[in-house]
């Protein structure tokens, strides 16, 4: 039998190898993709909640400049659910007489995210004009 010295190709070992390291690379790739998608799923979820609370403080905005201060003082049943999943907690805290009157509103909204209890809170000071 006549062997050329000439012949090329792999071996067994370095075609594992190469599988091998094609494997680890494409694995870590996956790895990163599916965590860059939780991350923004844990992005989205923060900033419906921060629109969810700023939009219970508008609210209040919206009754103060319609001179509508007793439905300030007294918000919506506390917490109720504005999204699935979220809750939203208005508090109201008002300070002098009329009409001097100020209130320091609070709005605050949790929800759960990769099995964690998180919140978002916003705050503003209206006075009476």
């Amino acid at each position: 039998m006549c062997h050329a010295s000439n012949e090329r190709g792999f071996t067994i070992v370095e075609a594992l190898v190469a599988v091998v390291i094609l494997g680890v690379t494409i694995t870590a790739l996956l790895a990163a993709f599916n965590a860059g998608i939780g991350m923004q799923h844990l992005a989205d979820m923060a900033a419906r909640a921060s629109y969810l609370a700023n939009d219970g403080l508008e609210e209040m905005r919206a009754r103060f400049n319609a001179g509508n201060f007793d439905a300030i003082v007294e918000p919506a049943p506390n917490p109720m659910e504005v999204s699935p999943g979220f809750q939203r907690r208005i508090d109201v805290t008002s300070t002098g007489t009329s009409p001097n009157r100020m209130w320091t509103i609070r709005s605050t909204v949790t929800y759960s995210a990769g099995g964690v209890q998180r919140s978002v809170s916003y705050q503003t000071v209206l006075a009476e004009p």
